[in-house]
This record gives structure tokens, sequence and C-alpha cells, in this order.
């Protein structure tokens, strides 16, 4: 592939898979198609090269369903949902929160896209990463206020990680073998990054970078990575250094990644599933660790005579390495799928389910099990539109976006009582 596709490739993978972004103001996140099916993937982030017809997720309604209406009948015990888009904006999406609330975002307004940062009093601070003609992807925050994410040039030719300190410094960097494109995903207080890069037969590889600018490059031990699919994908990272995500083994089957800030490096799977930590269905962060080493996530299980195969089902692994799965609700006519997406010290957990009529529903799931399910003041009721939590912090607030009746996201925060 000519270097001249760098950029594209990096861009189309990134805003197909729902990651926070502003790069594409014309079409904001994923649409389905008239097949009801969202691309990629059947995979994590799609495979290079691969037709989009054999990288799509297909959940149609099924035949002779009637659609009901979207409905506040999932009583939010309380909670207050506030606005997180800048005044202005025509559409705007969360990439993260951090334990004080300030919340990481993008947003375009009806003559440019930037990124922003939301503080808990209501202010909002706008930047831009220089550079980044081709877009911005964000990836994270921490209680600094220091941003990390990615970027592609106007060319769509460099396509590098950046870091960003609060007083605006920005810092570009590449491991040492990225040739198609570095995301970072996670950052701690140490200032210690974690994400993925694309090597020279396109695929991805995990890296952590340090508060100094060393970069470590790393994949499961004896892992077989197969040109043109995904091997590493590191999405998560505790204040102990530990970093979560996923790695996939020859078959393409991904399984749950541990490592810990010396090295060492383990996969997870819950018992009698597949494809753990796989995919998000409608963006967001496929593995996510507290302080406790408690990690959130997903998983496939197999359900003989299920029409998709089986169900997505939500899933926490605690320290020790044992498993509580659960489902955000269960829905007719079939087939829920629960996806989490984040998890804050208390292990509580957050995440949006995509219900047997393809709308998304938020979620919150205490450390006891409890479930709460809910939809943001908005949110649309077609297909792929609702509510989609992205974070929480500390305090239990939830960061995210709905998509409206024109499938246009909006951030918001759901703070609880």
């Amino acid at each position: 592939m000519q270097p001249k596709y760098r950029g594209w490739t990096i861009c189309v993978l990134l805003v197909c898979c729902g990651l926070s972004l502003y790069a594409q103001q014309a079409d904001p996140g994923l649409r389905p198609d008239q097949a009801g099916c969202l691309a990629p993937s059947d995979g994590l982030f799609g495979r290079p090269g691969v037709p989009l017809e054999k990288n799509r997720v297909c959940k149609p309604v099924l035949a002779g369903v009637q659609r009901p209406q979207l409905s506040n009948d999932h009583h939010d015990d309380g909670a207050t949902f506030v606005s997180a888009e800048p005044p202005g904006a025509r559409f705007s999406t969360v990439a993260a929160i951090n334990d004080e609330g300030t919340v990481l975002g993008s947003y375009c307004d009806a003559s440019t896209c930037r990124s922003f940062l939301r503080r808990r009093n209501g202010t909002f601070v706008y930047f831009d990463i220089p550079g980044a003609g081709g877009g911005v992807f964000l990836g994270a925050l921490n209680n600094a206020e220091t941003v990390t994410g990615g970027i592609c040039d106007a060319d769509y030719i460099v396509c590098p990680g950046f870091v960003r300190d609060r007083n605006g410094n920005v810092t570009i960097f590449d491991p040492p073998d990225d040739v198609f494109g570095t995301q970072p995903t996670g950052i701690n207080g140490r200032g210690t990054i974690t994400g993925w890069y694309w090597d020279a037969n396109f695929g991805s590889h995990g890296f952590m970078r340090d508060r100094w600018g060393t970069i470590t490059e790393f994949d499961l031990p004896g892992s077989d990575c197969q040109p043109g699919f995904d091997c590493t994908i590191p999405t998560g990272i505790n204040e102990e250094g530990t970093v979560t995500g996923a790695s996939f083994d020859a078959n393409g089957y991904s399984h749950g990644l541990l490592r810990t800030r010396h090295g060492d490096t383990t996969t997870f799977d819950v018992p009698g599933g597949t494809k753990t930590a796989s995919y998000t269905l409608g963006g967001g962060s496929i593995a996510s660790i507290n302080e406790d080493g408690e990690v959130a996530s997903n998983y496939f299980q197999p359900i003989p005579g299920n029409p998709f195969g089986g169900n997505y089902r939500g899933m926490l692994r605690t320290r020790h390495g044992a498993f509580e799965t659960f489902d955000a609700s269960t829905s007719d006519p079939c087939c829920t799928w629960t996806f989490s997406t984040g998890i804050n010290e208390d292990g509580a957990i957050t995440g949006y389910d995509n219900d047997g009529y393809n709308l998304f529903h938020g979620f919150v799931r205490s450390r006891h099990g409890t479930v709460t399910v809910f939809d943001a003041p908005g949110a649309g009721a077609g297909n792929f539109q609702g509510t989609l939590p992205m974070a929480i912090n500390p305090e239990g607030i939830v960061a995210g976006y709905y998509r409206d009746s024109n499938s246009l996201p909006h951030a918001f925060l759901r703070i609880p009582r």
C-alpha cells in the first residue's frame, strides 16, 4: 500500500469504530445501512483489505416485530441529566471523564470542529492540536487534565500520537515500529500512556510511553500475529501501570489482556464464553480497569437457537481472577447485547445495551450487582439511536452521548442522586 493511504486507513478505521473524534463533520459517528448493519466488523476495528460486506455487524429487527416508542420507563432513581455540549454545537461526542468531573470531548459547529474540556463548573476550554488538519482522535485524560490521542495531517499521510498538558503544550510521538498510525487510549496520573500502533503489515501492537517519552512496544509473549489482523489493542491503564485491553490469537479471536508495569502479561476469558473484549457496537472502550485491578468488559455467550448465535454480555473480572457476568436488561423479541465501557474505583460499571429493537439504552451497575437502565432526554428511537455512556468517575457521574432522531450525537452528563 502506498504511503499516501496511511492516514486514510487510520481515519476510516477510527471513524467506523465509533471512537470520539471530530474528523467527520458530514457523517458523525456510526450509522446503519439499509440492512440494519453497522460497519465494521466481526473483529475489533475491522480488517484492512477486507471488503466492507465482510466487515459489518448486523442486528436487524426481526421480521414482523413492531418497534415500540422509546420511553423513560426505565426509572432512573432521581439522577440528573446535564448537557455537556459546547454552546452552538451541531453535535458532540465524549471520550472520557476524570475524577474531578472534567469531560474530554469533540464537537462541530456551523463552521469548525474542535476538541474541548468541560470542567465541573460548566466552563469550556477549547483546543486544537497543531498539524491535525485531518482530524483529532481523542483517547483519554487524567486528573491533571493532560490529554492524549491521535491525529492525522491534512494529507492523511502522517498519523502520530500526541500528549497535551494543562498549559497547552503539545508533544507528538510515534512508537518506533509505527508505520500506519498510532492511537493512544489511556493515561494515568503519572503520565504513562498506553495504546496501539499499526505496523507495516497493518497489524496492531501495544505500547506504553512514560512521562519522559520512553516507549515500550509489546504483544503477548509467543503471540502469532497475522499480517493485516489485530494483534494487541490496549484500551485502559490504572495508577499502578496495569494495562487492559484485548489480545488476538492466530485465528483472529479476541481474549482479555492484562499487562503489569513490570511487563508480565496474561490473557483471560469468561468460562463458557468467546470473543472476550472483542468490540463495542456503539463505540467506547472494550475494556477498562480501576485502581483495584478490576476489569469491566464484555464477551460473547453462544446460545443455541438464538438468531445471532448468542448474546454479548457484560462482565467484571476481579483482581483475583473471578468473573461476574450480567445483562443490562432482557428484551423482546430477542438478543440483548450489553457492552461495558467504564468502571470506577467503587466497582460501578457503566455502558449501554442494544436491545431487541436496535435501540441503545445506558446503564449503571453497582458493585453489588444492581443494574439501573436509563435513557438520556432527547435520545432518538430509530435504528442505532439512543443513549451511549462512555465513562464513569469515582462519584458515579456518567459521561456519554445520545443519538437524536437524526442520529446526531450530543454530549451529556448523568449525575446520580
